[in-house]
This record gives C-alpha cells, structure tokens and sequence, in this order.
C-alpha cells in the first residue's frame, strides 16, 4: 500500500473449512484519505463451485490538514493559519497541535508552539507575526496533531513566500441581475441584448485593499476565429459599465488591467454570455410546505419578438408534467398550489417562449423544494456574559412539515471553543444551563444548540463578551437595562406631557370665556375694622362744636 491507493497484497487462508476468521494487516504507510477493499475468493475442493466477496475497508487514524492564508507575506505581517484534523471521517476535539516554521527544512527558533487545541469541530485558526528582519525564501508551516492520551498521530505542511514588495492581485464582480448568488459558481455571468452591464474591480496587495488605481478595460467579442474589440475605456473609480447592443446575441470577453506607480500589475478576463431574449422566473418562495401556494412572477428581457408565444410548466422530480398552460403575455404571474396530500419533494418550474412556428426560442428553469424535518431556535437570557458566567438558552423545537418528534432525542449544546454538553430529552421546549469558559476572550461569544437526531438540526445565538461588562449592557426580564432605562424615561415623559397638556387646555378654555364666567378664586369677603374705643367725655363737656355732650339713656331693647 502507498500514500495514494492499496497495493495488492495476495494470501491464503491457511486452515481450509467453511467458515472461521483471519487477519489482514494494515501497512503504517495507509492512506487516510482513501480506502481500501478487501477481496476473498473461495472455492471448493474440486475447483467446479467458487463465490468471492468484496467489502470497503475505512482506513482510520488522524488526518492532518493545514492552510496559509495567503502565498505571500511581506516582513513584519501577521500570517493567519487554518488547521483540521479528523479521525475516522469524525472531528478530532481536542486535538494536541504542535507548530514549527521551517525554512530548508529547518525549524526556525522563536517560531515554534505547542499546547495548541483543535474545537469541538476539529478546528484550530493560528496567527503569527513574521519578524521584522526576516529574509526573503520560501517558508513551510508544519504541525503536528496528536489525540490527546494516545501516539496516533499525522503530520501535514503548507508553505508562503516572503517578499520585498507583494504583488498585485485582481478581483472581478459583475451585477447580479438574472441568477441567485449560488449559481454564480456554475454559470459566467449573463446577459442579455440591450442590457447595461456593471463591472466591479477590486485591487488587493496581500489582505489590503489597494485604492484608485489605473484600469484599461477591453469589451472583446470572437467570430469565426478572429477577435473584435467593441469597446476600450479607462477609469480609476473601482467600476464601469458597457452597453450591449441590443442586436448583440454569443459570448463577450470582458478584459482588466491594473498598474500601480511602480509599475507592478495585475490582470484578469471574463467570459460573459448574451442572449438574444430570455424569460426569467421569480417565485416568492424558494421552499414550501403541503398545501402552500406558490406565486411566481415571470417577465421577458432582451429583444422582443412579434407573434411570440409564452407558456410555463410545472413538473416532479422525475420529469413528469403536472401543469402546462399558456400565458397571455409577456410579463405577469401565475401561481402553483403544492398538494395537501403527499407533495412531491421538489417541483421544476420552467417558462419558455415560442416563435410563430412554435419553435423555442427562450426558456428558464426554477426548482423549488420541500421543507421538511425539524427546526430548533432559541433565545439567551442576556446581551453581555462575563467570563465563567452561567447563560440561559431557551429553546424551541418545529416540526416542518408535521413529522412527528422521536419519543426521546439528544441535545448537544455548547460555546464555540467550550467543552460540549449533552442532555437525552423528548421536551420540545425548554431551557438549557450553559457556563461560558473562564478562559473566554473578550469579543462576540457563540452558543450552538444541535441535534443530529432530528436531521443534524442546529442554530447558533451571539452574545458579547467581556470581562468588565458595561452595566447597561446587562438585561431583566429579556430587555436590555439600557432600554428599560429609556422606557421608563419615555413614560414619565408622556405622563408629564399628558398633564400639561391639559392644563393648557384648561387655561386656553378660560381665557376664551368672559370675565364672569372664568373659574377662580372669590375675592376675600371685605372686613372693616371697629375704631379703637375711648371713654365717652363726661356729661356736660363741650363738644367740639361748643354744644355740651348729653349722655344718652340706651335704646330700649
């Protein structure tokens, strides 16, 4: 056996019979990333009757990987580092990584880092700093992982350039107009006749983004082996757009170029597809469940044809027609109800339209899929953990498509970089205890709840961590402190507002009314004051008008 296949390794059972047991060593040198077969043949004594077997054999052990972000470095970067490891095609948790950069095969000192571990998903993400007087030469990161407790091992290396000056590199984006993200990966972009194309160009040296550089972009198209420029332009602004013409129909070349100052450049073309008319399918749902209704809009582009006909079918997983109808013109909807009995698990939509012969000459596909199995979310008691915090994740189990739960399941949650807990439950809601690593960095922490029970079903929730959390940062009853603090301000704004609302309504009804009708206070009841006494002068003074006083006699009562 190699590093890449098993060698044949012929045997003979020694004891002949009709059943018994024997073994077959596995050579050291096994692949782990291929397996091997074992092959026994067996026959009779007379050589007429004979039957043979063949079974796949699993190679197990740790399988090593690592990763250098980038090819080139410059002195003084930071390098960035991914690592895997597995063992029987399962993560390796808690893998011993050990760390060396070589040069020439060579471990350079200060480099080397051991008592690193693999996360519950047998992952590891290392940085350095290359030091400032490093020379330029070609580097190797090599590591070694080991499961903890035991000698099994594997070894794996992955190398980087140091350089004077990094060169450039090119990036091309194109407006996303007809296809989802995920089909940018099967098709070159498209187009269609008359359409306005945008080009995006990002410029990098290293990681870094490099800013208003010099673009020469070239619109090229091929016919009969010989190649015609439609269009060269020139910008600095990262974008430019072209025209298709509209009677344009086959495959554009779209070339980019960029230079720096110092002359370092950087290049990159794309084929890009025009047709001459298209139909294009939006359904409002990518996924349904039974009895959903499913709308899709639909529209032609490019260039029109006369007497053309429009049509849309809806087919099975196996191809066969369940709906074929007619559409009345060119761009509307039309709809799709999924049986409320056994749905079929997945349904082709497909528009096409027709010349005046009836010949095809513009069609598009859409699939939409059932939703089934189980969905788990849930929620986390606060916004803020400090570290060796205990958090409170409430959860909620769904059934998509009305499948009944497993009497009992199994739930593993944990924070990303913590050690994994697992409970045996048939609760299909609840609330799960959860410490987070006193260990854990400053930064966003993330807690994971899954269940490979219920289909491999899992859900993640952010929380912020630090050490010296802010106060406000923290919640009650599932609310921020913040946010109760500006609600409660927010009443007793109303509040106040609300009273002196109305007792500006008040004194604006007053002030409207006359003065004998406007509300207030009785004026004082006036009250006069009885002179001081004085003895009354004697009988017979004089008064001051020179009569004498005559004591009266008191009224009779």
């Amino acid at each position: 056996m190699d590093d890449i296949e098993w060698e044949e390794d012929d045997g003979e059972i020694g004891s002949p019979g009709s059943s018994g047991s024997f073994e077959v060593p596995i050579p050291k040198s096994a692949s782990k990333i291929h397996d091997g077969h074992l092959f026994v043949w067996a026959n009779d004594s007379s050589d007429k009757h004979s039957d043979a077997k063949d079974m796949e054999i699993e190679i197990g052990g740790i399988s090593a990987s690592v990763n250098v972000l980038s090819d080139t470095y410059m002195a003084g970067d930071f390098v960035r580092v991914s690592i895997s490891a597995s063992i029987f095609s399962s993560p390796l948790k808690n893998g011993d990584v050990h760390l060396d950069l070589l040069k020439d095969d060579d471990e350079i000192a200060g480099y080397t880092v051991e008592n690193l571990k693999t996360d519950i998903h047998g992952k590891l993400t290392y940085i350095f700093k290359l030091e400032s007087g490093i020379g330029e030469d070609i580097y190797t990161v090599f590591i070694n992982v080991t499961k903890s407790g035991t000698d099994e091992y594997d070894t794996a290396q992955d190398s980087f350039e140091v350089v004077d000056k990094r060169d450039l590199s090119l990036v091309l984006k194109f407006d996303n107009k007809y296809y989802t993200d995920e089909d940018w990966d099967d098709y070159d972009p498209r187009y269609y006749s008359g359409d306005t194309m945008t080009v995006t160009y990002i410029v990098y040296r290293g990681g870094d983004i490099v800013q208003n550089l010099n673009c020469v972009y070239t619109i090229t198209y091929s016919l009969s082996g010989k190649d015609y420029i439609l269009e060269v332009g020139t910008t600095t602004a990262g974008q430019f757009t072209y025209n298709i013409p509209a009677d344009f129909d086959g495959s554009l070349t779209v070339e980019v170029e960029v230079k720096d100052t110092d002359g370092a450049s950087a290049s990159r073309e794309q084929d890009v597809d025009v047709d001459r008319l298209g139909m294009i399918l939006n359904p409002d749902k990518n996924q349904y469940l039974a009895g959903d209704t499913i709308t899709i809009e639909y529209y032609t582009v490019g260039t029109p044809v006369t007497n053309a006909g429009y049509y849309y079918e809806i087919a099975d997983e196996q191809g066969g027609i369940i709906v074929r109808e007619e559409l009345p013109a060119s761009l509307g909807k039309f709809q799709f109800t999924v049986p409320s009995e056994d749905p079929h698990d997945s349904y082709n939509i497909r528009g096409y339209v027709t010349d005046s012969n009836g010949v095809i000459i513009a069609e598009s596909h859409k699939k939409v899929t059932r939703l089934s199995g189980f969905m788990i979310t849930f929620t986390l008691d606060k916004s803020t953990y400090m570290p060796g915090d205990t958090a409170t994740l409430k959860y909620k189990i769904y059934s998509l498509d009305g499948s009944d739960f497993p009497e009992s399941f199994t739930l593993t949650y944990y924070f990303t970089g913590g050690q994994p807990k697992t409970i045996q439950t048939s609760d299909t809601e609840g609330s799960l205890k959860l410490k987070v690593p006193e260990d854990a960095p400053d930064g966003t922490g993330v807690f994971n709840i899954y269940s490979s029970d219920l289909g491999s079903s899992g859900t993640t929730q952010v929380a912020e961590i630090r050490e010296s959390p802010n106060p406000l940062a923290e919640t009650i009853a599932d609310m921020p402190l913040l946010s109760l603090i500006l609600l409660v301000l927010v009443i007793l704004a109303l509040i106040f507002g609300i009273i002196g609302f109305r007792r500006g309504k008040k004194a604006l009804e007053e002030a409207k009314l006359p003065p004998w009708k406007k509300e207030g206070p009785l004026p004082e009841a006036e009250t006069f004051q009885e002179p001081e006494s004085t003895p009354p002068p004697p009988s017979g003074t004089p008064s001051p008008s020179g009569k004498k006083v005559v004591k009266q006699p008191p009224p009779p009562k």
